[in-house]
């Protein structure tokens, strides 16, 4: 797999977890556990499902699962572009901050 298509499914990993799983298995979770979802205090979800005593446990581990590889997967960008910085010193992470000039 060429370099360029690692980097982009690891992306589209980090971004489809953080912003696609991990807000829907918590919805889940709520629905099943008949919580109310309010969202900015504007107006409130409908549940996905009935309230499911017996599916409690497993959306938990389900929304739990993709949290914390969320967090792993954060932590490992955060490492990859300080080892771009600290030992290739290719300029990858002073590229990511506001106000540099894109990479060439």
């Amino acid at each position: 797999m060429a370099k360029s298509s690692r980097t982009a499914a690891g992306h589209l990993l980090l971004y489809a977890l953080a912003l696609t799983a991990l807000p829907i298995s918590g919805w889940v979770w709520s629905s099943v556990a008949d919580k109310p979802i309010m969202v900015l205090s504007f107006f409130q979800l409908p549940p996905l499902t009935a309230p499911q005593p017996d599916a409690y446990d497993i959306a938990k581990w389900v929304h739990v699962t993709f949290a914390w590889s969320s967090v792993v997967l954060v932590l490992g960008h955060i490492a990859m572009a300080l080892k771009h910085h600290w030992i290739d010193k290719d300029g990858v992470l002073t590229s990511m901050l506001p106000g540099s000039k894109a990479r060439s």
